[in-house]
């Protein structure tokens, strides 16, 4: 829409379908069109388009990996965009400027490296400013029946990365822990024994355009599943620990978890957004829960389902909304809400909290945000009480997408990534 900045004369411009995500509304220096971004609930592809204000056209300027940010050129025959494009790291990404031609040609890199740019504007004098992020991250073994500053105090540091590492899993018998690294240059599961002994590396992607992620061990012990993201799109493949059999199980499917006996996995169908699951050997889908379920998790026994569901904005769709956390007895029987998170405590991505239950099924792991810090906090399954298990006392922290408990119920291994920001001023850059 456009109006009169006092609100009145307010006209459409275009009418944009349901179910995607839109953000980011900047005029053309001509004033002829405006620009804005799109995000797909099924995936990570974010699409720049333009829309004419004459008559609503609508055009495609680029389909890329996540964005964050874009600004017009001075005399509007393109942009610049923040985009994830050729990081092989999901969770978050490492995102670099681009430019491109508003017809969509001439694509190109204009920063390079380890470091993000994020929403980038531009001066008519050709000058470029951003946001830099420079960020580092470990894997930590905290502690959970202490005071959050104690278990911070005596938590563990079980990696010395000069990158990045995300989303740990530990092995059943507590020996190994599995996680994402990009050291090497891409991102690539690796497994290393929690005495620190040894690391090995499992897989061997090195497609720019292939990203894989967000290992899950198996109760058995003999199978991890993991998320392959290519081109935007998602499917869940297993390997075993030695990097031998991996195999695409589902093809369209993300937030795996396993079942307590290792029989079944269950995942969210993004196309058809609906929780399923499937045998581990693979086989044909089983429908759980069609109520727009998301982040599964299963008790031991397989009596309760854990998942979550978001409170929709009408004005904001996904972004920033409220999540309840639901308890249904049987999997597919009726459920009840038992603890609600507001969305301005969700960071890094707007439709992602971890959900990851202890092997006791007392309680479920995630993170909440407080400014520019995250910690780790439990949820009781019973009441729905939230405790603090860490305390990072300000420190700017990220801890993405999945963490793991380990087999005693004591401890919670996490990879905490900590970041600096500043504002930069590239000139001459385009």
């Amino acid at each position: 829409m456009v109006a009169a900045r006092d609100g009145s004369q307010a006209e459409r411009v275009t009418v944009l379908p349901s179910g995607d995500g839109y953000s980011l509304a900047r005029w053309s220096p001509d004033d002829r069109s405006i620009a804005f971004q799109r995000w797909r609930s099924t995936g990570f592809a974010v699409h720049l388009e333009t829309a004419t204000v004459a008559n609503g056209e609508r055009r495609l300027v680029c389909e890329s990996d996540w964005h964050r940010g874009f600004c017009w050129l001075p005399d509007g025959s393109g942009f610049v965009y923040s985009s994830s494009r050729g990081s092989t790291l999901l969770y978050p990404p490492v995102f670099n400027l681009r430019a491109i031609g508003r017809d969509g040609r001439h694509d190109r890199a204009l920063t390079f490296g380890d470091q993000s740019h994020v929403e980038p504007d531009i001066h008519r004098s050709g000058k470029l400013v951003a946001c830099r992020i420079r960020s580092q991250s470990d894997i930590w073994k905290f502690p959970v029946s202490r005071s959050p500053t104690d278990n911070t105090r005596r938590a563990v540091r079980m990696t010395r990365q000069t990158g990045h590492v995300q989303t740990p899993t530990v092995s059943p018998d507590g020996t190994e822990v599995a996680y994402l690294t990009d050291n090497g240059g891409h991102g690539n599961l690796w497994i290393m024994r929690t005495d620190e002994t040894s690391a090995r590396q499992v897989t061997f992607e090195q497609d720019p355009a292939t990203a894989v992620g967000i290992p899950r061990w198996s109760p058995a012990g003999d199978s991890i599943v993991f998320l392959r993201a290519q081109r935007g799109q998602t499917s869940l493949a297993t390997i075993r620990p030695d990097g031998s059999n991996s195999r695409t199980i589902v093809e369209n499917g993300w937030e795996a978890c396993w079942s307590g006996d290792g029989r079944w996995l269950y995942y969210r169908s993004p196309a058809k957004r609906r929780l399923e699951k499937i045998p581990a050997e693979g086989g044909q889908a089983v429908l759980v829960r069609d109520d727009d379920a998301t982040m599964p998790a299963v008790a031991k026994d397989g009596s309760t389902l854990f998942y979550q569901v978001l409170q929709r904005s009408e004005i904001f769709g996904l972004w920033r909304v409220e999540r309840e956390l639901h308890r249904a007895r049987p999997a597919d029987g009726p459920s009840e809400t038992i603890a609600r998170i507001s969305g301005q405590r969700i960071s890094v991505v707007p439709y992602i909290l971890p959900n990851v239950l202890s092997p006791d099924d007392q309680y479920i792991a995630t993170v909440l945000t407080d400014g520019a810090t995250t910690n780790i906090w439990t949820i009781s399954t019973a009441s729905g009480e939230l405790k603090p298990i860490t305390d990072f006392a300000g420190r700017s922290t990220v801890i993405s997408r999945s963490m793991s408990w380990a087999a005693d119920s004591r401890h919670i291994y996490a990879a905490v990534e900590e970041t600096e920001t500043d504002v930069v001023l590239l000139d001459g850059l385009v």
